[in-house]
């Protein structure tokens, strides 16, 4: 292994990583910047308020099909450079590298003051070039035992990133890959701390038990999903969905 390729990894992963879509697509928009969000439940008991520069408020600003580009900008700014790594060095370890400065850059992007997003598309972008199996199968398991197995919103949406832990282990991906998993998850989960902390205590007043009612505060299209409850939509006529 070289320390100096190591390095330069590192460094083409955070400047791939710094590239905010977000900001790209909201400016190629017409707007001038990506809005926070200020959310609330549908009880109006609890609030979600981030500044994250992010394609979930993409889709709460433009809407839907803008927030799918947006993450698909995000995930292949990750997976792209990763691949490459792993392509032209195969057994070498510089594409975990990359994979951890492309979260970095993301979450901290040095073209924007250091303010970016949460991370969690560039983590599965990486996932998808390390182990492209385990990037869909831990996605998958950590919806479905999160929303119908422990019903709960947030477990849901973040115990496929967990997954992938153990998921490199018992591939055998080595130990570099099991240090970038473990690297990731704490930068991901430290950097959406205060997201997560507004959500326990929703949850914790009663508000945001049932994981139907995260959904509509999201104003996520999950009416396909089967078990879910068929409720009226949230009236969000003010919201920036509705300009």
């Amino acid at each position: 292994m070289n320390w100096l390729l190591m390095g330069g990894a590192l460094l083409l992963g955070y400047f791939c990583g710094s590239i905010s879509f977000a900001r790209i697509i909201v400016r190629l928009a017409g707007h001038d910047r990506v809005q926070p969000l200020d959310l609330t439940s549908p009880d109006g008991g609890a609030s979600l308020r981030s500044d994250a520069v992010s394609a979930t408020a993409v889709r709460l600003q433009l809407g839907a099909r803008w927030g799918l580009t947006c993450a698909a900008g995000d995930i292949l700014k990750a997976f792209l450079p990763v691949l490459a790594l792993r392509i032209a060095f195969p057994g070498e370890p510089y594409l975990y590298a990359a994979a951890l400065g492309a979260l970095v850059g993301h979450n901290w992007p040095v073209f924007h003051r250091f303010k970016g997003g949460r991370g969690q598309s560039p983590m599965l972008g990486s996932m998808l070039a390390i182990a492209p199996l385990g990037a869909i199968v831990c996605s998958l398991a950590g919806f479905v035992l999160g929303y119908y197995v422990i019903r709960d919103a947030m477990t849901s949406d973040n115990l496929g990133q967990l997954l992938y832990i153990p998921w490199v282990w018992v591939a055998g991906l080595g130990p570099w890959a099991i240090t970038w998993a473990l690297a990731a998850n704490i930068t991901f989960f430290g950097s959406y701390a205060g997201e997560i902390r507004q959500y326990a205590a929703g949850r914790r007043a009663g508000h945001l038990r049932d994981p139907d009612d995260v959904m509509r505060m999201m104003r996520m299209d999950y009416e396909w999903m089967p078990g879910v409850s068929r409720r009226a939509p949230i009236d969000d006529t003010d919201s920036d969905d509705s300009r």
